[in-house]
């Protein structure tokens, strides 16, 4: 499952993936975003990195991509 800008996500869709993650059928999910600290949706005071629940970044790894250079892909 692939679910681009996660940070627009609310509240209630995190409680549905902490569920589905749960399930004895769990699927791999693949969140893109290009937020830093910002408001997770369907809350008032939860600031959070991504715009994701804190209890939900335990359960996955991040991986940062750069943009290449153009001088780092001419050299290859």
């Amino acid at each position: 499952m692939f679910i681009d800008e996660v940070h627009t996500l609310d509240i209630e869709c995190f409680t549905y993936l902490n569920a589905l993650l749960e399930s004895p059928m769990a699927p791999t999910v693949i969140l893109a975003t290009n937020r830093g600290q910002s408001f997770v949706r369907g809350t008032s005071d939860m600031v959070s990195p991504h715009g994701v629940p804190r209890d939900f970044l335990d359960r996955y790894v991040q991986y940062y991509y750069l943009q290449y250079l153009l001088n780092s892909t001419l050299d290859a």
